[in-house]
């Protein structure tokens, strides 16, 4: 069984170790790398084009969101985790508690979470990756005024 830098207790993230992800711009030499196809916050629309990730490069595994909640929060954030060749699409709800000047606890409901099939038995180490690229994601790819990160699947 393999030992991971953390563990998820009641859905909170406790790490042993600094994580390895980060948020950045995507560089133009890192776009070219990968194929976008596979990045649609739905079948028929048009693949997103981000600008911004959360990488962990000495996995190879970033997230990127698709798509926003909108002005009116009618629809949820949709968000693609790429990992081991896979594109794990999720939809979340986000929101945070606190001021930005003295620290914000981030609030993640993660449902419709869409693993592709070859994928399917590693669900728990997917989820757990899931998680520790949430909590660095922080809120919108900053996680400088976050204190803390909550993550339930629903």
């Amino acid at each position: 069984m393999m030992k991971w830098p953390f563990e998820i207790i009641n859905n909170e993230l406790n790490l042993e170790k600094v994580m390895a992800f980060v948020n950045e711009l995507i560089g133009e030499e890192d776009k070219k790398k990968i194929d976008w196809t596979e990045f649609k916050w739905w079948e028929r629309s048009d693949p997103h084009r981000p600008w911004k990730w959360t990488i962990d490069r000495e996995r190879d595994v970033f997230l990127v969101g698709l798509v926003n909640r909108g002005r009116d929060g009618d629809h949820p954030e949709i968000y693609a985790l790429s990992w081991k060749g896979g594109v794990i699409r999720f939809s979340a709800e986000s929101g945070g508690q606190g001021m930005f000047t003295t620290g914000v606890d981030m609030f993640w409901k993660v449902f419709d979470i869409e693993i592709p099939s070859h994928l399917e038995i590693q669900r728990q180490e997917i989820l757990s990756v899931l998680v520790e690229a949430i909590d660095a994601h922080g809120s919108v790819y900053d996680r400088s005024h976050v204190k803390s990160v909550h993550v339930d699947f629903v």
